[in-house]
């Protein structure tokens, strides 16, 4: 695995990019989809998946953190 993506305090994320947690340049979740932009050993398919994939994830989470706050 890439190591920009596993450590993401490396990676340089731009306004453009981020496009979660209302803007912040410094979330995780913002560096990781920087990371996955910026590595040019990845196809434009490959980065459209793992973005892909890393939506569903948030939404997911984001589902089950609602589910616990109705508890």
């Amino acid at each position: 695995m890439n190591n920009a993506i596993m450590e993401p305090e490396n990676i340089v994320v731009t306004s453009e990019q981020a496009i979660y947690d209302n803007g912040d340049v410094n979330s995780r979740n913002n560096k990781y989809v920087a990371a996955i932009q910026n590595d040019d050993k990845l196809s434009a398919e490959e980065k459209e998946r793992l973005l892909k994939n890393h939506e569903q994830n948030i939404v997911a989470l984001s589902g089950l953190i609602d589910g616990d706050k109705k508890r």
